[in-house]
């Protein structure tokens, strides 16, 4: 028979699952540094805008804010000490108000500020910035309250009481204003720290993203390298399988050849195989125009029903061979322990009552029996089992059945046994007249047999055959 070609699935479809995977490996180190690369231009883009944003709107404005309020207050004191004269009271009001008036204008510096400014803040510089904002807004409105009881008490005892309270107050708030600060200088200096530190990471992510870009390029330079030479690879492979596709159109068609020459030889072989089947049909048919005309001529008006079961269980067992025919794959014998197994339990849930009461067991070796020595042996087995669970247990509530096959060099050994109650003597059953008794005898006629009964400890019959009609199991 000539050898059967076949597409190469050898070095060469490893290859092409070798270039696959490795294109798709190249795209995936491609889209995970273009990542990469983006989510450092991001970080460098927070860096820059978060930080001078943060810094132009919050550490310049308010110092410059916080200087013009330094210098209105110097004003205000300077000339509260120097000023004399009528118009003094007046002056040091709108002086004291445009103190105030500028006081107003610098936003609290809050948390929110001052995270991205001051990062891990080991001075502090956080907490007592809320403080002293605590404090500016308290001063500034004790104040302006100052203020306006003097405006409203005149030029009179009172108001030049409240006047110099106002001044007292503005000299105490004036080393309030120099310690803030003080306390904003520090913050700018935090802020110049972590701007360096950020200055650096962002330089640090520069290089990164410049190595990147270089990886990203000489990953696309071997990515186009990598798609040519596989495209080359994959062409001479396409080719490869179309010459590969030739032969095996060529040898598919020399082995439909054959294959029709093996059909017809078949052919011969299932009419024979069908003339085969005829005759064992024939014969079946045969045993089973005897059983019913031997149940016949037992059969009266008033045991029809037993009759018809009998008969009914009889042809069950004839049936259940057929059937393990047609199931198996060796057309010409059957597996005797399968076959007894199955055909045992169909009795006893047919007759039995209760079915759990009754414990079923089989002994011996996996042996093949053809059909023709196979239908003696079932029809035994059921009216043996059959005649045990009607009689052998009738005063009892629970009882066994044992069934053993064993090869005695050349012969087998069957052993039907049940733990019920015995028979008065060996005689009642050997020498009995009943349809069951003579169908079992004739049976093991056919089988080229013994029939023996043994009563100790129940019922066992015994029957021995000749070996040369069983097969060993494969």
């Amino acid at each position: 028979m000539s050898s059967k070609p076949s597409l190469p699935e050898g070095s060469g479809q490893k290859r092409v699952n070798i270039l696959l995977v490795g294109f798709f490996v190249a795209l995936a180190l491609l889209a995970a540094l273009i990542a990469i690369s983006y989510l450092g231009n991001l970080e460098i883009s927070s860096i820059v805008n978060n930080e001078q944003l943060s810094y132009e709107q919050n550490i310049m404005e308010q110092s410059g804010s916080l200087n013009r309020v330094v210098f209105a207050m110097n004003e205000l004191l300077v000339h509260s000490a120097t000023e004399r004269g009528s118009d003094r009271r007046a002056l040091l009001i709108e002086l004291g108000q445009g103190v105030i008036n500028h006081a107003r204008i610098p936003r609290i510096i809050g948390a929110s500020f001052l995270k991205p400014i001051l990062g891990e803040d080991p001075l502090f510089l956080a907490e007592r910035a809320a403080k002293s904002n605590a404090r500016y807004v308290e001063d500034l409105g004790k104040m302006a309250g100052l203020l306006e009881r003097t405006r409203e008490q005149g030029d009179t005892s009172e108001g030049r009481e409240s006047l110099a309270e106002f001044i007292a107050f503005a000299q105490l708030f004036m080393g309030e204003l120099r310690a803030r600060s003080s306390l904003l200088s520090q913050i700018e200096g935090a802020y110049l720290a972590e701007n360096r530190r950020a200055n650096l990471r962002m330089h640090s992510q520069v290089s990164r993203n410049l190595t990147e870009f270089s990886l990203i390029t000489a990953l696309l330079v071997a990515i186009s390298i990598f798609y040519l030479r596989s495209r080359l690879f994959l062409t001479r492979e396409l080719n490869a399988h179309r010459r590969h596709l030739s032969e095996l159109v060529e040898a598919r068609t020399e082995e439909l050849g054959t294959a029709n020459a093996r059909l017809s030889r078949a052919l011969g072989e299932k009419e024979v195989l069908i003339k085969e089947v005829y005759h064992r049909v024939k014969n079946n048919l045969a045993m089973v125009a005897s059983l019913i005309s031997l149940q016949q001529s037992e059969t009266t008006v008033e045991n029809f029903d037993e009759a018809f079961a009998n008969l009914s269980q009889r042809l069950g067992a004839i049936s259940l061979i057929h059937e393990r025919l047609y199931r198996s794959a060796d057309l010409s014998h059957i597996a005797f322990a399968d076959y007894v197994t199955e055909l045992s339990q169909t009795l006893i849930f047919s007759l039995c009552a209760k079915p759990e009461a009754i414990s079923f067991e089989l002994d011996g070796p996996e042996v093949l029996f053809s059909a023709d020595t196979l239908i003696p042996l079932g029809l035994i087995i059921t009216e043996l089992v059959t005649n045990s669970l009607k009689y052998a247990f009738a005063d009892r509530a629970r009882g066994r059945i044992r069934i053993s096959l064993r090869d005695l060099d050349g012969t087998y050994l069957l052993e039907v046994r049940d733990d019920g109650t015995p028979p008065p003597s060996r005689e009642t059953i050997l020498e009995s007249a009943s349809l069951g008794a003579r169908l079992v005898a004739g049976l093991v006629l056919q089988l080229g047999g013994t029939l023996d009964v043994d009563l100790e400890g129940g019922t066992a019959l015994v029957i021995r055959f000749p070996r040369e009609r069983a097969a060993p199991a494969a």
